[in-house]
């Protein structure tokens, strides 16, 4: 246990050493009656309880002496044994040997290895390498990514100052498989193993099975580069990670339960506590935790009868679940395993111990549900996973007045890529979006395969606008993407979405996709390769009612502006000539009526603000606003048409998303 945990573990035995005091009475005033032949079942029964929570705590708080003594009065508190001649004289000789351990107090428990590293410090890396120039790269990568680096040949000693986060080692020549071994056994012993990738030779003369008994998770073939070799070990590391995981700990000892709490929150988990089992299905519905932490043996139901009744419960199968006890023997270890626990952690708690063997259990049933939950060829959700996740976010949506978008993707002419370039091809597409999806979006969206070539993304706390300029970023890429096929050939793809916010276009999850798919056939109507709001009505043919008419004599601008507007669902045009741009806007009456116009400054015919001008006299502002396009121009100008009526200045050279989201403010505005 480290100096922190340890810390942390007396200060919370401080506080119940009263509730301990009392325990110890409860059970005393048994032995005493026993003595005089007064016991009677119930106080029994309450003084066995007792015990058995005084023999948790002591492994618990460190304290085996009155473990041993507390179990043993628990086995002799039943009343069936009473007529042993031995039995009065020997639970008093227990619970004096009981109040005695009590008195000594706790002893500390051992760490095991040296201290951890502090995170300030960053994680420390062991490489096991006869390759001078190959420790000397991954030295430098790992420096790179904020790692320290320790080299060790392996037939060197093992001699290390402090506990590896992680460790790389080669495997070597035959003649080194000994020396591996030897690293592998001092890298596993204790209670807390070195996670371990091992870089195997060309030769492949390694034994994988002993290999992964002696604690190695991972392979690499030999050659491998620095950097592959240090990404491997990061996302060993990663695994390893608790933080965010929810965790529903159940033990009738509300000490324990915040010993457990104390060790585990310090690395990032969510612990909730449970004293009373008689609410365990209650609570696990509420918490629905990713890991499962039961006590042995409870008053009313036992641990063990609660593991077996999860595993039986179709929702929580393949939860995993891990006992703590301070029993020993192999009856309560074949017990538990029976039942189906995943593993079990002996009192008293070791805090590595007990994050290593949660990491561990965990890693494995986050592969079993990403493989569950994953569809195969993009790596996005599959749709039933999508599914669960659309409905938890409209829950958390509804609980912290939150805003939820949805959008629906949808390929343009894919069918035309599997018959022209082949399957093979139509894959890589589906796969490559799937990645450029996944990018894109925050960790708490959701990016799902909806089947066949349709994808759903789901952006939490995203208003429909915000959401339309999100996925037309990432359409804007995928145009740019260019694909190669078996044959040599190459082609572009791109893709058409419908995007919906819920309570906007709808209350249910089934509403919402139907208004963004509606508004996704409405894109594919208007000539596909766009993004549309739900409820957006078609765009009338000509300029007269467009969104944005652009005023700009910049023909390389120009066309790039007007396609990142009709990507976002814009109708827009363009005026090159300021006169041209003054008789149609502010003309009597006028001929255009656009809800944004963005207006260049020099403009042949009129130049900018002489056509702000024009349309202020006009009254034309009062149904159209005005976005001035400036370059170099001083602040008496920009304040004049501000003055006139401009909305905004936007300098030249500008960013084409920052003007689409400036543009978006406007029209929301």
């Amino acid at each position: 246990m480290s100096s922190v945990s340890s810390a942390a573990v007396q200060r919370i035995y401080e506080r119940y050493r009263t509730v301990f005091e009392q325990q110890y009475d409860d059970i005393q005033a048994a032995v005493v009656a026993a003595a005089s032949d007064r016991l009677g079942q119930d106080e029994a029964d309450e003084a066995r309880r007792q015990a058995h929570k005084l023999a948790g705590a002591g492994g618990t708080f460190g304290l085996p002496r009155v473990t041993e003594a507390a179990r043993q009065l628990e086995a002799l508190l039943v009343l069936s044994d009473r007529d042993d001649p031995t039995w009065s004289d020997r639970m008093s000789q227990l619970s004096q040997e009981l109040r005695a351990a009590l008195d000594a107090g706790p002893q500390a428990v051992a760490p095991v290895g040296p201290a951890p590293v502090t995170e300030a410090e960053g994680p420390l890396l062991l490489l096991v390498s006869e390759d001078e120039v190959f420790a000397g790269q991954v030295r430098r990568e790992g420096d790179a990514r904020g790692m320290r680096v320790q080299v060790r040949r392996p037939r060197e000693e093992v001699q290390l100052s402090e506990r590896p986060d992680v460790a790389l080692v080669s495997a070597g020549a035959a003649e080194d498989r000994e020396a591996l071994r030897g690293f592998l056994r001092s890298l596993s012993s204790g209670r807390s193993t070195v996670p371990t990738i091992v870089l195997t030779p060309p030769d492949g003369q390694v034994d994988r099975v002993e290999v992964a008994q002696l604690g190695g998770r991972g392979f690499l073939n030999l050659p491998v580069e620095p950097g592959r070799a240090v990404d491997a070990a990061q996302e060993l590391l990663e695994a390893q990670r608790l933080e965010g995981i929810r965790i529903l700990a159940v033990d009738d000892d509300p000490a324990v339960l915040e010993v457990v709490s104390s060790l585990l929150e310090t690395e990032g988990v969510s612990v909730t506590t449970l004293s009373d089992p008689s609410r365990f299905w209650d609570v696990l519905q509420e918490v629905v935790p990713d890991q499962l932490i039961l006590d042995v043996d409870m008053p009313e139901v036992s641990g063990v009868a609660l593991c077996r009744a999860v595993r039986n419960d179709p929702r929580w199968s393949q939860l995993s679940v891990l006992f703590l006890t301070g029993i020993t023997d192999t009856d309560v270890a074949e017990e538990v395993f029976a039942a189906g626990a995943d593993d079990y952690v002996t009192k008293p708690i070791n805090h590595r111990e007990l994050v290593v063997r949660i990491s561990n259990r965990l890693e494995r049933f986050r592969l079993y549900r990403r493989l569950a939950d994953t569809d195969p060829l993009t790596g996005a959700a599959n749709r039933r996973k999508a599914m669960d996740t659309l409905e938890r976010l409209r829950g958390s949506a509804d609980r912290y007045e939150e805003t939820l978008s949805v959008a629906v993707l949808d390929l343009d002419h894919f069918k035309s890529v599997n018959d022209d370039h082949g399957h093979l091809a139509g894959d890589d597409v589906l796969r490559s979006l799937g990645a450029r999806l996944r990018d894109a979006f925050r960790g708490q969206d959701l990016v799902a395969r909806w089947g066949g070539e349709e994808f759903l993304v789901a952006m939490y706390g995203m208003r429909r606008g915000d959401a339309v300029h999100r996925v037309a970023e990432v359409l804007e890429a995928q145009r740019a993407v260019i694909y190669r096929d078996a044959a040599g050939g190459s082609f572009r793809i791109t893709f058409s979405a419908g995007v919906a916010e819920y309570r906007h276009d709808g209350h249910e999850i089934h509403e919402l996709f139907r208004a963004a798919d509606e508004a996704l056939y409405a894109a594919k109507d208007q000539g596909r390769d766009r993004v549309l709001p739900a409820g957006q009505a078609a765009p009338v043919p000509g300029e007269a009612a467009c969104d944005v008419l652009l005023v700009e004599d910049d023909e390389a601008l120009a066309p790039v502006l007007i396609e990142a507007l009709r990507t976002r669902g814009w109708s827009a045009h363009q005026i090159s000539r300021g006169d041209r741009a003054a008789a149609l806007l502010a003309g009597d009456p006028p001929q255009l009526r656009p809800r944004l116009v963005l207006l260049g400054w020099d403009l042949p015919g009129l130049d900018g603000p002489e056509v702000l001008r024009r349309m202020a006299e006009a009254g034309a502002l009062r149904h159209s606003q005005a976005i001035m396009l400036t370059s170099h121009i001083s602040d008496p100008e920009i304040e004049r048409t501000r003055q006139l009526g401009a909305v905004e200045h936007i300098g030249k050279p500008f960013s084409v998303p920052v003007l689409m989201q400036r543009i978006r403010r406007s029209l929301d505005g």
